[in-house]
């Protein structure tokens, strides 16, 4: 026997209607018999009063629980978009109906809740059926929900069909009809002909009529129906309105910020204090649709500021508007011409994008014969490492940014950097009276230079660039590629000092990073960030997983776009177990794995023994299986980030790149690349990379292009999207 009146916590006769649909609606009539004809038929506060019938388990069994366990409150939080109209949305059309075309698109853009139009007024704007089933998907298949928005004007009396009571009556009707788990109450402004416009005949009463609709909307959906309020962020520019009215009441603050009143940023910082005299949580609406003021960059810069709030979360206005507008790759985090991840894939303008890239550690320097290193090196050798590397099919260059040389200390320094800047420009933004900021202006600019070379101007590409993954520091500090303040940290030529990686690295590296993060955010030309090369620190992994994920968070605040790895040699260098290096890899901010396979520095590791090869080629090998199936196991993919043999480099160079591509590489970088004319500029690595001038392998230099080219042209599989 069933017993009636069990109260399931915070469960409301609606919550359990919606839980049913979430799992099986077919189950709904075999739970209730009589009793759910007049339950579904409910409406007002009869939906909204806590559940007290029969438990689900006794009526269900198993299938009861799976429906209990079903409910979640709709709470928001993440990532959000509002929809205006379904009719039509604009979506990529993946999948069979248009529905799934949605979800999968919001899947993609990482969106944790939705926010559709209900009613305009007292106009009804969109199907409840369509709803209804997109709220009844929405949870099932991305555990998220779907929340509904109405738009009030303020422009009506306070009496007859369209007054405020009367509109947030058909408001609830509307809510129970579509199923939705939460409202917003969208209140518009002075364009809108709204609440904020001075010369209405209804001004004097906005406060009453404002708590006459609130009181409305509690009085049909009850008090424990989430309610959320979305009106401009800067209270004080919008006096019209009567903020306080209407957060009475309410669970949510969505402040609107467009740029409108002050700079986003400003709106940003009035967003966070919005609701001063209610706390409640706050999740900012960012505006993303288009205008002579607002482009993919602008969209960027706000999404990097909500995120850098560290709040609840923010959503976007609007869907359909972002696709117009041209905004949906930067809302989702893409732009036409820079490479993304997706899953354990890695995609360029739709298509996999699997690469032959080289080692080019110096590149950005050469010609700075302060660099005591580079003193062969001439500009015109940046043009022609990369031709060379396009001999080999190369995509993807990877170059070391900070060196200590860029010292404010060392008038050379100086010299050099002030001799560039009046050859080639000084970067926009530049300090010129501060030593620092001179260094950090040629090294933008020593970058712009590169970038330009392999790639061409921003908005203009070459049809075969060569787009560079930057490194932002070194372990090691025999080469000097590190920013000079950090050199304290440094054991026995060593970056292996835990508080570096503790919040050392916040006084010298991050504040480099950040400016030119920020200078090249979205740039296509670049491939991607790294945190640096080689880092570990064996003796506490946790420290070191938390360093890195920090930074790799940091960085996707500042640029949502390009992707970020992390650089490390693998997963035993940096002692990581198993589960270690899986929760290393799975952070959403770390794109792909790395592995780093030059010289014979291999310790053993477990795994399936490799047969068939020398023992140091077997460890390779058993690496590649390892990380690549670490990395692959939480959805990521892995690039051969270094590839070098002291011998027989053509043969084992390739048997190696078959072998990683086989299990799942996409990118395979051979180490320390030159081929430089008839002249030994002294870059590259005669003993392990793959360098023109190694006396065993110098002439075979355009064999091996061509076995690379060729493999880079047809070895790959490719996918789409």
């Amino acid at each position: 026997m069933t017993t009636r009146g069990a109260t399931y916590a915070g469960m409301t006769n609606q919550d359990v209607i919606n839980a049913f649909f979430a799992v099986d609606e077919a189950l709904l009539p075999r739970a209730f018999a009589d009793w759910v004809s007049e339950l579904v038929g409910a409406k007002g506060e009869r939906r909204a009063q806590p559940y007290t019938g029969p438990r689900l388990e006794a009526v269900l069994g198993a299938d009861g629980a799976r429906v209990v366990a079903a409910w979640r409150p709709a709470r928001l939080a993440g990532r959000g978009a509002w929809i205006k109209t379904l009719d039509g949305l604009p979506t990529s059309g993946a999948g069979g109906t248009p529905i799934d075309a949605l979800l999968a698109d919001a899947a993609t853009a990482r969106l944790s809740f939705l926010i559709a139009k209900l009613g305009h007024e007292t106009a009804v704007v969109n199907d409840p059926s369509t709803l209804r089933e997109l709220g009844v998907r929405l949870r099932r298949d991305l555990q998220a929900p779907l929340w509904g928005y109405h738009f009030v004007t303020g422009s009506r009396a306070d009496d007859g069909p369209a007054s405020e009571p009367r509109q947030a009556a058909l408001a609830a009707e509307w809510v129970y009809a579509c199923g939705v788990q939460g409202m917003a109450v969208w209140v518009s402004d002075l364009e809108d002909g709204g609440w904020d416009e001075p010369w209405t005949p209804e001004a004097a009463t906005r406060e009453k009529r404002a708590a006459a609709y609130v009181r409305a909307l509690r009085a049909a959906l009850g008090d424990r129906f989430p309610l959320a309020l979305c009106a401009p962020a800067v209270a004080d520019r919008h006096a019209g309105i009567p903020y306080a009215a209407f957060l009475n009441g309410m669970a949510y603050a969505l402040p609107r910020v467009y740029g409108y009143d002050l700079s986003p940023a400003g709106e940003m910082a009035a967003a966070q204090a919005w609701p001063a005299a209610a706390p409640l949580p706050t999740l900012p609406v960012l505006r993303a649709f288009g205008g002579a003021d607002f482009d993919a960059g602008s969209l960027a810069s706000l999404v990097a500021a909500a995120e850098a709030a560290a709040g609840h979360g923010y959503s976007f206005f609007e869907w359909r508007l972002a696709v117009d507008d041209g905004l949906w790759p930067a809302l989702v985090g893409r732009l036409p011409g820079v490479a993304y991840r997706d899953g354990a894939y890695l995609y360029l303008d739709g298509q996999t994008f699997n690469f032959i890239g080289v080692n080019l550690r110096e590149l950005v320097h050469y010609g700075n014969h302060d660099i005591g290193l580079l003193q062969l090196t001439k500009e015109k050798h940046i043009g022609e490492q990369l031709d060379a590397a396009r001999q080999l099919g190369g995509q993807v260059a990877r170059v070391f940014l900070f060196h200590a040389s860029y010292d404010p200390q060392r008038p050379s320094a100086l010299a050099e950097a002030e001799s560039f800047l009046a050859a080639h420009g000084t970067p926009p933004g530049a300090q010129p009276a501060d030593p620092a900021e001179r260094l950090l202006a040629s090294l933008i600019a020593r970058l712009e230079n590169v970038l330009t070379i392999a790639c061409g101007p921003r908005d203009a590409l070459r049809p075969d660039p060569v787009r560079l993954l930057v490194v932002f520091t070194d372990f090691n500090d025999s080469s000097g590629f590190f920013p000079s303040g950090d050199r304290p940290f440094f054991r026995d030529g060593y970056l292996h000092d835990p508080a570096w990686y503790d919040g050392g690295w916040q006084a010298h590296y991050w504040p480099l990073v950040e400016r030119v993060v920020r200078h090249f955010r979205g740039d296509p030309r670049i491939f991607g960030w790294e945190i640096g090369n080689e880092l570990k620190l064996p003796d506490d992994p946790a420290l070191f997983t938390r360093f890195a994920h920090t930074v790799a968070r940091r960085l996707k605040q500042l640029d949502p776009f390009h992707l970020v790895g992390p650089g490390i040699i693998s997963a035993a260098h940096c002692a990581f177990s198993d589960d270690q290096a899986a929760a290393f890899y799975a952070h959403p901010a770390l794109d792909f794995a790395t592995l780093h396979l030059a010289g014979d520095d291999f310790p053993p590791v477990a795994g399936p023994v490799v047969s068939g090869v020398d023992a140091v080629e077997a460890r390779r090998r058993q690496y590649i299986q390892r990380d690549g199936g670490i990395a692959q196991s939480v959805g990521k993919p892995f690039i051969i980030e270094e590839a070098g043999y002291r011998d027989q480099r053509e043969a084992n160079l390739l048997s190696l790149l078959r072998y990683a591509t086989g299990l799942g590489a996409v990118g395979f970088m051979p180490w320390g690349f030159s081929a430089v004319g008839d002249l030994d500029i002294r870059v590259g690595d005669l003993m392990w990379g793959l360098d023109n001038f190694n006396p065993q392998e110098g002439a075979r230099f355009q064999a091996i292009a061509a076995d690379f080219r060729a493999f880079a042209a047809t070895g790959f599989a490719t996918r789409s999207v």
